[in-house]
């Protein structure tokens, strides 16, 4: 029976990252709020982002042993205690004093590699990462994403997130709206160490060549950020990569983008044996990590409700975030008789099941 109006709210609002986001709502910053849920032009892609999850079903196992379920799995030859990896956001002081250190100890406590970006508001030697990858967006002059790459590693990235959708601005209409510039007390200090303004993000010229030769240049893995295309992302490892994410930049940049869920299962098929894939965008539960895997991806990244979690209790609302996610994927696996990451299928999927399988046109007995 379908739930009343009344009792579908009350079920909505005691979600727990429902709850972590009307928390952080109220405590941030109105400019500051309405910059962190920009979208770009009238948000199609995000919305599609999160339609894509919802519309999914899963189709469970029935009585396999659930008593040792495990979300541990190995992400570019580390093992780590599951899959979800904290996406590179920008400048978190925005939304709590402790900015990235904060994020960082959330995520140290949950288990979880932090994402720091380009436009971290600390050096990202500073955030205190225990685990961590760097973002950089490829520059024009050579010898400065040399730089970038160096910091990173220097700091002890295990990885960088190479951004590969933004060769010119995106349109960011309600971001420049809500906050045109940032507040004079936020730093910026990896961005002004490649530029003074967004023109560090984008380089209309970016080719495959400048992609293989940073790939050459780093002495740790680097994925390409903002694949959609099964092409595209054979490009990415015939330049070098060891890996992608699958996403529409969180659907800031472009609107009519397709979801990031749509397209995984064909760049899965396409490099997913021999390279790392990982997907990002509309993720809100443990639930969807799970759906996230069983299309071909082999971790995520969660980006917003971090923040979210950050703004309403600093790093113990990261922690909290994190923990959820971790602890919805595990029981959902459970539910669905799934005690391995690696066990995680299409068969899990009601739209890849046939009609039979489902029952669908059986004749009643």
């Amino acid at each position: 029976m379908l739930l009343s109006a009344t009792a579908a709210t009350a079920e909505t609002e005691s979600l727990p990252l429902e709850i972590i986001r009307r928390r952080a709502e109220a405590q941030v910053a109105p400019a500051s709020w309405a910059y962190l849920m920009a979208s770009a032009g009238d948000g199609r892609s995000a919305l599609r982002n999160r339609l894509a999850y919802e519309s999914q079903a899963l189709f469970p196992h029935l009585c396999r042993d659930a008593s040792a379920v495990s979300t541990r799995t190995t992400v570019l030859g580390s093992e780590h205690e599951h899959p979800i990896v904290v996406a590179p956001m920008a400048s978190h002081r925005l939304f709590h004093p402790s900015g990235e250190p904060g994020t960082a100890e959330g995520a140290r406590r949950a288990g979880a590699v932090l994402t720091l970006s380009m436009e971290s508001s600390v050096h990202w030697g500073e955030a205190g990462a225990e685990r961590h990858w760097c973002q950089i967006s490829p520059q024009r002059d050579r010898s400065v994403t040399e730089d970038l790459v160096r910091a990173a590693e220097e700091s002890g990235a295990q990885a960088i997130v190479l951004t590969l959708d933004t060769p010119v601005s995106g349109m960011r209409y309600r971001q420049r709206a809500a906050l045109p510039q940032m507040p004079e007390h936020i730093g910026r200090p990896m961005l002004q160490r490649a530029a003074q303004d967004w023109g560090a993000f984008t380089w209309p010229g970016l080719d495959w060549e400048a992609v293989a030769a940073i790939a050459e240049h780093a002495r740790v893995p680097v994925l390409g950020k903002g694949v959609l295309r099964p092409a595209d992302a054979e490009r990415c490892v015939d330049a070098g990569l060891g890996g992608v994410i699958v996403s529409n930049h969180g659907g800031r940049n472009m609107d009519r983008l397709p979801a990031p869920l749509e397209v995984l299962p064909g760049i899965a098929e396409a490099i997913g044996t021999r390279a790392l894939v990982m997907v990002d965008g509309g993720i809100r539960s443990g639930g969807d990590v799970l759906i996230a895997l069983a299309h071909g991806a082999h971790a995520v990244m969660i980006g917003r409700p971090v923040l979210w979690g950050l703004a309403a209790d600093g790093a113990d609302g990261v922690e909290a975030v994190l923990a959820a996610l971790r602890d919805e994927l595990e029981q959902t696996m459970a539910l669905c008789g799934v005690r391995r990451i690696e066990e995680i299928g299409a068969d899990l999927l009601v739209a890849d099941r046939p009609p039979e399988e489902l029952g669908i046109g059986a004749r009643r007995r």
